[in-house]
């Protein structure tokens, strides 16, 4: 039970941090903001072919727009016109975007917000990540590689070895789960019995006397 606890409690700080980034806007460029609660992952990554080739990017999943991708000071204005921004450092802001909330999925390359989520579905081989509404689903395989490594639009392949091992964590930070059940038996103060009759002869006569300092302490047994 207390490591099924611990779990629980681990996975609630992870998304509670995403709380935090989703009720605040993000700065990515000087005159670009994004609302947390619209973004579902930032990926880091570098640009194999085509005009951007070799130049470090950053893809910014947004739940209710068209992705963003974010080129590092490409000079070009033709690029930028074709739907690319400029980008001081895609590093400095990857880190950032970590450092405000995000979870790391993937370490140095894809982070993803835990209240972006819908479904989570696993087994010993593979985990899947839907998104809410129309953003699809991130799909995490078990394979014969070395590094996690992008294998098609939103799929990676991760090492056979370690995948029991970046499942659970994934599943920490992308989800929480009820840490305990509450017992049938109760206290309720319903403003008639505002108080506790201690058995054993201790005298309950002023426990709820709100005129003076009182303190309420709890022992868990068992």
């Amino acid at each position: 039970m207390g490591r099924c606890f611990a779990v629980a409690k681990l996975g609630e700080y992870f998304v509670r941090r995403s709380w935090a980034f989703n009720d605040v806007f993000h700065q990515f460029t000087p005159n670009q903001r994004n609302l947390g609660r619209n973004i579902s992952f930032v990926r880091k990554y570098v640009v194999q072919g085509g005009l951007n080739d070799g130049k470090n990017a950053l893809q910014v999943g947004l739940l209710f727009n068209s992705d963003i991708v974010f080129i590092e000071e490409s000079p070009d204005p033709e690029i930028t016109s074709h739907g690319f921004r400029m980008l001081v450092s895609v590093e400095e802001t990857f880190q950032a975007m970590f450092s405000q909330g995000l979870s790391e999925i993937v370490p140095g390359q894809l982070l993803a917000n835990p209240q972006a989520i819908s479904s989570l579905d696993y087994s010993d081989v593979e985990l899947k990540a839907a998104i809410i509404g129309v953003g699809g689903v991130w799909s995490f395989v078990s394979r014969n590689v070395s590094a996690p490594t992008p294998i098609a639009n939103h799929k990676w392949a991760m090492p056979a070895a370690e995948f029991e091992a970046f499942k659970v964590l994934a599943l920490q930070r992308l989800s929480t789960l009820p840490g305990s059940t509450q017992a049938s038996s109760y206290i309720a103060f319903n403003g008639g019995d505002d108080y506790i009759n201690f058995s054993g002869g201790n005298n309950a006569a002023g426990f709820m006397d709100w005129s003076k300092d009182w303190a309420l302490g709890i022992t868990l047994v068992g």
